[in-house]
């Protein structure tokens, strides 16, 4: 686990992608629910181009915390892009995508978890 903790990760993933206008940029807990990983962070990017950003804006902030990677799928032109970070999985979406796989709905009784800062 990395030291902030997957929470604290995930958090700083989330900002990450704010920082680069990613939208709809959610973050839910699947503690309770997978075994595979802690969190899911999930944004949307409007084009291969931006997918592209948000993803080196995460493997960037990954790196300045320390946190390896464990794998990742950046497929940017398919419009899914995924970088796995073991207590916290990233999905960055296309926005035709994300409508169609509907992880927000297919986690939904995930919690999700508050990442601005107050």
């Amino acid at each position: 686990m990395h030291p902030a903790g997957g929470e604290g990760l995930a958090r700083a993933f989330a900002r990450v992608c704010d920082d680069k206008k990613g939208s709809d940029v959610l973050v839910l807990d699947l503690r309770s629910f997978s075994y595979v990983t802690d969190f899911f962070v999930i944004a949307t990017g409007q084009n291969p181009r931006h997918l592209r950003a948000l993803s080196g804006a995460v493997a960037g902030e990954a790196e300045r915390l320390g946190a390896g990677q464990f794998g990742a799928e950046p497929v940017w032109a398919s419009g899914w892009a995924l970088l796995d970070y073991v207590d916290v999985v990233v999905h960055l979406f296309s926005p035709e995508l994300r409508a169609y796989y509907e992880l927000d709905q297919l986690w939904g009784d995930a919690r999700r978890l508050e990442w601005r800062q107050p």
